[in-house]
């Protein structure tokens, strides 16, 4: 008896533990359940916090790719634009040279047309010339302006050269003794002319001088002053110490009513103390000086 006791209370001892182990286990089954369903939401959360960090992610990502885009897309257009930009510049520069090369090439066509016309008419002049030469001088005295011997070929100047030349050289001494007749007699005016075409025709470098002076006189007193200036200054360094003065004085005083003051002085100034046009030269410095009109028209030599 004493032994079933002793097992029914081992028995209900073992079923105490059994049923605190049970609850014991069942407490451990609910926090565990509980820490489950915590872990789930942190889960959730965290997994929603992910896909927006994802988000966000493949945003900056996109973002930073456009922005990339853009900025090469930049780049490039820039490097076109630079590049055309040259181009254009290039292109530029090409049609000027075109253009430039287009006018020289015009312009030489045209000197060429030109040259072809003067050396027709220069060949059809000396043929006309050749023909008039011993018939009719005065005639072919007027056609000599119209042939330009650097027109003609080599063998066309050989076979009119030393005839034209002849007859420029008879012309100039005829002018020359018709103009010296005409200045003795008071006639300027033809006296001008006459000396203006031996400067013209004559290759005779003394004659030519002497017809300068001669011109030179003539304007002077027809009051041509500029006429005269043009045939004084190549007579200025001539040998003839007599000639130079009168030159220098003529020159001097033409300047002074032509109102080229400051030349006249440079000129009449050294000879203010010295030589035969001490006075008269007086005169006109000090008129010069004053700025008040110069003389009137003073004859060579008085």
């Amino acid at each position: 008896m004493s032994d079933a006791n002793r097992e029914l209370v081992e028995l209900k001892r073992e079923v105490h533990e059994a049923r605190n182990q049970a609850i014991k286990t069942d407490n451990q089954v609910k926090n565990m359940a509980l820490d489950i369903k915590g872990f789930e939401k942190r889960f959730d959360a965290l997994e929603r916090r992910i896909r927006l960090t994802g988000v966000g992610v493949h945003g900056i990502v996109a973002a930073t790719i456009a922005i990339a885009a853009i900025a090469v897309g930049s780049i490039r257009e820039g490097g076109y634009r630079s590049t055309i930009a040259e181009m254009e510049k290039e292109a530029k520069a090409l049609h000027s040279k075109v253009e430039a090369r287009e006018a020289k090439v015009t312009d030489r066509l045209a000197a060429l047309e030109n040259a072809k016309r003067s050396r027709e008419a220069s060949q059809k002049a000396a043929i006309q010339l050749l023909g008039l030469i011993g018939k009719d001088d005065e005639r072919a005295v007027e056609l000599l302006p119209d042939v330009k011997l650097s027109d003609l070929t080599e063998l066309e100047q050989s076979l009119v050269g030393k005839k034209f030349a002849d007859l420029r050289e008879k012309t100039a001494e005829s002018a020359y003794k018709s103009g010296r007749s005409h200045f003795v007699a008071g006639r300027h005016e033809p006296a001008a002319a006459a000396m203006e075409q031996v400067v013209k025709y004559s290759q005779d470098k003394g004659l030519v001088s002497k017809s300068r002076y001669w011109a030179a006189l003539s304007h002077y007193e027809l009051r041509k002053f500029d006429a005269a200036e043009s045939h004084l200054r190549p007579l200025m360094n001539t040998a003839d110490k007599v000639m130079a003065e009168e030159v220098r004085y003529l020159l001097g005083t033409a300047l002074a009513k032509l109102d080229k003051r400051d030349e006249a002085r440079k000129i009449l100034e050294p000879m203010a103390n010295v030589g035969r046009y001490q006075a008269s030269v007086r005169k006109y410095l000090a008129a010069l000086e004053a700025g008040t009109p110069v003389p009137g028209s003073v004859r060579a030599g008085d």
